[in-house]
């Protein structure tokens, strides 16, 4: 839990924001955006893999909402999901000629 996190931060004597700064430095983008990456590439392979309804690939991932899973997922591929999923699927078929 995110309260077992913090207190494991702070018995190592180091802050949530310390933790954060260090990220960013090495990462260059934030643990939220990271997870955020994250998610959304493990959203982009179940959309290419599985029939999954949208609703519950973007569950699994960790969004838990659906209309902000949409405006992200947006945001960093240019195309909405079910889109993304269509061209996808269109790449494959004319690769597997």
């Amino acid at each position: 839990s995110r309260r077992q996190r913090q207190m494991c931060i702070r018995d190592r004597g180091m802050s949530a924001a310390y933790l954060g700064r260090l990220f960013k430095k090495q990462m260059n983008q934030s643990v939220a955006e990271y997870l955020v990456s994250v998610r959304i590439g493990n959203a982009r392979r179940l959309l290419e893999e599985t029939d999954l309804p949208i609703r519950e690939i973007s569950e699994q991932v960790g969004f838990q909402d659906i209309t902000y899973f949409y405006r992200i997922f947006k945001n960093a591929n240019g195309i909405p999901p079910a889109q993304y999923r269509r061209n996808q699927r269109g790449i494959r078929d004319e690769e597997g000629e």
